[in-house]
């Protein structure tokens, strides 16, 4: 059978506001463990913990280069909530 790579394109820490509660280090180290290439931080209405993230795979693709492993992939994103009738009124329609 053969095997598929896997990554989670949808998670949310714990700079998602009631929605996440796991550190950047946490989601990170547990992808590395389950053997997946990479991960996506996609935090609520807000990219607060990106530099983190970026500072701290860059660390860790720092020691896999070292021992002649795959750098690990960081994916940034953000998941936003837009409302249409707020952005209608802020808008001069003729």
């Amino acid at each position: 059978m053969k095997a598929y790579r896997f990554v989670h394109l949808n998670v949310h820490s714990h700079y998602s506001i009631n929605d996440g509660c796991a550190s950047i280090k946490e989601l990170v180290d547990a992808a590395i463990k389950d053997k997946m290439p990479g991960v996506a931080i996609t935090d609520n209405g807000n990219m607060f913990g990106m530099m983190e993230f970026l500072d701290y795979v860059s660390r860790v693709n720092n020691e896999r280069r070292q021992k002649g492993k795959k750098p690990f992939k960081s994916i940034i994103g953000c998941e936003l909530y837009i409302a249409p009738s707020a952005w209608l009124t802020t808008l001069s329609l003729p």
